[in-house]
């Protein structure tokens, strides 16, 4: 996953969630292997689910 130049190995969600991208963020998400499309569809499906975040009411 990459956001402003910065890179992050999508296997870790740590590394994932240290790219700092909050709602609106525009992310480019890219995957290799024989598992590729199943990678790409589960990562869209977290990042579109808020990475597991709960958000808050104000």
């Amino acid at each position: 996953m990459q956001r402003d130049g910065k890179e992050a190995n999508g296997k870790s969600i740590l590394a994932v969630m240290g790219l700092g991208a909050k709602c609106g963020t525009e992310l480019v998400i890219r995957a290799e292997g024989e598992d590729a499309d199943r990678a790409l569809a589960t990562l869209v499906e977290l990042v579109q689910a808020g990475l597991g975040e709960v958000e808050l009411a104000g």
